[in-house]
């Protein structure tokens, strides 16, 4: 799963307990190109 390996990547833990909260879509404007972002928010309550 891509939240575990970012987490392990950015803050070097591993999540063990997580639980998926909600996502978050908006439309972004990068030099005149519109991009669609999709956010995955999870809360972590046990990691090693």
């Amino acid at each position: 799963m891509a939240m575990i390996h970012e987490t392990q990547e950015k803050i070097s833990v591993t999540p063990i307990k997580y639980e998926k909260k909600g996502i978050i879509e908006f439309l972004e404007f990068l030099k005149g190109d519109r991009i669609h972002v999709k956010f995955h928010l999870y809360i972590a309550t046990e990691w090693e």
